[in-house]
């Protein structure tokens, strides 16, 4: 797949750190193609219900995709349907929303104030989406991995940062 020139030179001019951009990009796809491949109920009552899922899983999702999945692949994607079903439910991050979060906010964690390449960064929800948070740009933050955990699914003014 090629990437068309003009991207780099815009991250570039744009003062993004290109790691930084690629996993934002990466985990917006993520979330289309889990919106789009997402086995409907009665499936993943099945899927779920059944020893031999993953082999039944690769099998649709081949035939959706057209193209082979691996193991791992179908592994991973099991794993985020799960999330996303036995969990809970949230709207996913729009790539509206991501793109402004990327353009707007600083590249640190909102609490150490560190960035990458010295910490990872995640996308945080400031009012948890359990607590009735959206996945709106209003209500996103980075934080560093480290951070994010602990933070957990408290809403970012009771762990301290205001």
């Amino acid at each position: 797949m090629i990437i068309n020139d003009d991207i780099d030179v815009l991250i570039q001019d744009s003062a993004l750190a290109p790691d930084l951009v690629a996993d934002l990009i990466r985990f917006a796809l993520r979330q289309a193609r889990l919106r789009r491949l997402m086995p409907d109920e009665a499936m993943y009552k099945t899927l779920k219900s059944s020893k031999d899922r993953l082999a039944q899983l690769t099998s649709y999702l081949s035939d959706r995709t057209g193209r082979s999945w691996s193991f791992d692949e179908v592994k991973a994607f099991w794993a985020a349907v799960v999330t996303e079903c036995d969990h809970f439910s949230r709207q996913p991050i729009s790539l509206e929303s991501l793109l402004r979060l990327l353009l707007n906010k600083p590249h640190v964690c909102a609490i150490c104030r560190k960035g990458p390449p010295e910490v990872k960064l995640e996308i945080d929800h400031v009012k948890p989406v359990r607590r009735g948070g959206s996945s709106e740009y209003a209500n996103l933050q980075f934080l560093c991995e480290h951070h994010n955990r602990i933070k957990a699914d408290r809403i970012s003014k009771e762990f301290g940062n205001a």
